[in-house]
């Protein structure tokens, strides 16, 4: 019985009193997120008090501010109107003025003299009707009467001064031809019909062609256009000659132009064949040399027909082929000799980690830089339900990352930028793009990585294996990004290890490899 209740005081009740004193600092520490919390709501309440003020205060200003422009608006309306009115008014009694004025100037006249004085060209169109405005109305129809009685007369005046001018032209135009007519009878008379002809043929007008026809008598008539007509054919004979030239000129053009372009395509031909032939040496060398050794391409500079193109094509394409896989098995057997130091899970993947990360039920106290490591992975997990008041995300990133990629940079080398990053995906899509999407651009940016973040699509999320549930997610994998790539596995916290061989072996069914895993954190009992 005493040994017993030596165990139970040597080992029982230090865990007992560690387990009241955890629970005692998690109590404090939930007092003290609810007193954050109601401060937080409380300054809220407050700038949401002070911000309705605010807006009230603006709007009153705004609605003063308006009812004062629409009162400045009415104002000004109404003066606009009184002014518009009284500027009316005066513009009346100006009016009554003028035709009191031309009322008086026309007593004693008759409506020829009225018709003539509102006529005048100087008198502008207002006065024009003001002045009739001051007649009575039979002195107005009297004037209206005398003005048409003289228009018609201004106007039959114009139809006869036009009929004279008309008469006087067309007599002048039939002297002026009588002298022209006599001109050519003069010129005509002693001169042949071979020196007639190419007068009056040599003429732009029809018209003087005619006339001057017209004053040589018949017989000479039909003997100057025997003369045209002889001109004429003998012109139509020269042109005639000329289009013959022409055409054989045309034609011997035309087949000396297709002797070239037969010539340039020839050259242009075995240009090509020579460019292609050099083109396969210089591309596919390979399969060129092996052509020309079997004999299957005479020279190193033909080829005699496309298929040869093809095959060397092909053939070169499965040589280059059978290289390429050759180096990216030497490259990932060399990045997996760059983690042979590492530590080997029990699922066979290279691992190592940033930091040991203590867990909070462990039998012992932590030490300051233990809960430094916890504090900068919570913050670094971005779980705004958890408060951290040491790190903020942003300041987490700022001290991970440069770890991060300086820990790749050095066990790869050049060589990591082959590699593609790929986060083991959080319990659902929130946590998973608010954990990781950053942290990824980031270390993909710096290292010039393949990112495959934003490949991975969470199709139903899981409850977080730390809080109870399964930890498991469904995936959706872009198939075709992840074929043939040389990823790096990345985790906030390794515990078992079971997420990294899970998602370790649906990338290698899509054809990736996986070299190594490096985690931020690893998960120490004690």
């Amino acid at each position: 019985m005493a040994f017993i209740i030596g165990i139970l005081v040597f080992f029982v009740l230090p865990w007992y009193i560690g387990v009241l004193i955890e629970e005692n600092r998690e109590q404090k520490e939930a007092e003290k997120r609810a007193r954050e919390e109601a401060e937080r709501k409380r300054v809220y309440e407050e700038r949401r008090r002070k911000e309705e003020e605010e807006r009230r205060r603006r709007e009153e200003e705004e609605r003063r501010r308006r009812e004062e422009e629409v009162r400045r608006r009415r104002e000004a309306e109404e003066r606009r109107r009184k002014e518009a009115e009284e500027r009316k008014r005066q513009e009346e009694r100006q009016r009554e003025r003028e035709i009191g004025k031309y009322r008086l100037s026309f007593n004693g006249k008759t409506a020829q003299e009225i018709e003539l004085m509102i006529s005048d060209y100087k008198v502008l169109p207002r006065d024009r009707n003001l002045m009739l405005q001051a007649l009575t109305p039979s002195m107005r129809i009297a004037v209206q009467n005398a003005h048409e009685t003289r228009l018609r007369a201004e106007k039959e005046a114009a139809e006869q001064r036009k009929r004279e001018e008309e008469e006087r032209l067309k007599k002048e135009l039939e002297r002026q031809k009588r002298q022209r007519l006599e001109q050519y009878r003069r010129r005509f008379e002693n001169i042949s019909s071979k020196e007639i002809e190419p007068i009056i043929y040599g003429q732009q007008s029809v018209e003087t062609q005619e006339e001057m026809l017209s004053v040589l008598s018949s017989q000479k008539r039909v003997a100057v256009n025997k003369v045209h007509q002889a001109k004429l054919a003998e012109e139509q004979a020269r042109l005639e000659a000329e289009r013959i030239r022409k055409a054989a000129e045309e034609q011997r053009r035309r087949e000396e132009q297709a002797k070239r372009e037969a010539e340039e395509r020839k050259r242009r031909e075995e240009e090509r064949i020579k460019n292609d032939a050099l083109y396969l040496y210089n591309n596919y060398r390979k399969g060129y040399e092996y052509y020309v050794t079997i004999g299957r391409i005479k020279s190193w500079y033909s080829c005699s027909s496309t298929s040869d193109y093809q095959s060397v094509n092909r053939l070169d394409s499965s040589i280059r082929e059978k290289h390429r896989e050759i180096e990216a098995k030497e490259k990932t057997e060399r990045m997996k000799r760059c983690v042979q130091g590492w530590h080997v899970t029990r699922y066979g993947i290279s691992h190592d980690y940033l930091y040991e990360y203590l867990k909070t039920n462990a039998p012992r106290e932590a030490t300051q830089s233990e809960w430094d490591n916890r504090n900068l992975i919570w913050a670094f997990k971005n779980d705004p339900n958890k408060s951290n008041s040491k790190y903020s995300y942003e300041d987490a990133l700022n001290i991970i990352v440069p770890r991060y990629t300086r820990k790749l940079r050095d066990t790869f080398g050049t060589d990591v930028s082959d590699l593609t990053l790929v986060c083991i995906p959080a319990s659902n899509e929130t946590k998973n793009s608010r954990r990781w999407r950053e942290f990824a651009s980031r270390v993909c940016s710096e290292l010039n990585m393949w990112n495959g973040f934003s490949h991975i699509t969470i199709e139903s999320g899981a409850s977080a294996r730390h809080l109870g549930g399964d930890g498991i997610t469904t995936l959706s994998f872009d198939r075709s990004f992840f074929k043939d790539k040389r990823v790096v596995l990345c985790d906030d916290i390794k515990t078992s290890g079971k997420s990294l061989q899970r998602m370790r072996q649906q990338l290698e069914s899509m054809g990736a490899t996986v070299v190594c895993a490096l985690t931020i954190g690893i998960t120490v009992h004690e």
